[in-house]
């Protein structure tokens, strides 16, 4: 009969087979306490896999950090500097008009969750800056046109911004001023992403002085450069 061991050995390497006197004899098959020593070796080396798969991976249970910005052209800069870091909730509606917008309780509940604000300011935004000072949040406010030298407006839009033209972001160059700040942002209100957002805006800014002298070129050839606008929002592009 087969002493209890040598069935278990059996069972668990199946191709070994027993000998009185000569011990189990396995065929290709480690022996039983080799192969317990693999797979104790086998599982911790999984778990430590595991480990540093779960826990060492960067913003490994991260959230990404909530922003809100007050029109597409903003959130689309914020989202191509801070990528999967950042969850960008533009505030206005498609098709809306921030010159004439007015917030729902939805606006105010999505500008509440943010921890960042990004406006481009000049009075454009002014719908957006009543919510800001109701919200019992903190939330960080970052107005992209200042500091910028504004144009002056003519005509019937003077009076609605009379701090300058808000319409920045239609000039490559400027645009270029609002990423670098936005950048400086995201790394103060994110210090673990500094790398991130400094590798993506340097490509951002790279695409948008490309995208400066694409212009230049395009329309150096023109004879007649004056244009007509039913809205002041393109008087910085006609600078390029």
């Amino acid at each position: 009969m087969v002493p209890e061991n040598h069935v278990i050995e059996a069972v668990v390497l199946k191709r070994c087979s027993h000998h009185e006197g000569q011990g189990t004899h396995c065929r290709g098959w480690i022996p039983l306490s080799s192969a317990g020593q693999f797979i104790v070796k086998r599982r911790t080396l999984t778990t430590v896999l595991l480990f540093v798969l779960v826990f060492g991976a960067p913003g490994a249970f991260a959230q990404p950090l909530k922003i809100a910005a007050s029109i597409y052209p903003i959130g689309d800069m914020v989202k191509q500097v801070g990528g999967d870091r950042v969850d960008v909730q533009v505030l206005l509606p498609p098709g809306a008009s921030p010159h004439v917008f007015e917030p729902t309780v939805k606006t105010a509940k999505e500008l509440s969750r943010a921890r960042v604000f990004f406006e481009v300011g000049a009075g454009l935004d002014f719908w957006a800056d009543r919510l800001v000072r109701a919200s019992k949040q903190k939330i960080m406010v970052v107005a992209l046109s200042d500091g910028m030298k504004l144009l002056r407006e003519e005509g019937e839009h003077a009076d609605e911004h009379e701090t300058g033209n808000p319409h920045v972001w239609l000039d490559p160059v400027l645009a270029v001023e609002m990423v670098r700040k936005i950048e400086g942002v995201l790394e103060q209100a994110d210090p673990k992403g500094a790398s991130v957002y400094r590798g993506r805006s340097s490509e951002y800014i790279m695409k948008l002085h490309g995208l400066d002298e694409e212009i230049k070129v395009a329309v150096s050839a023109f004879r007649i450069r004056g244009f007509v606008s039913f809205h002041p929002a393109w008087d910085y592009f006609a600078l390029r």
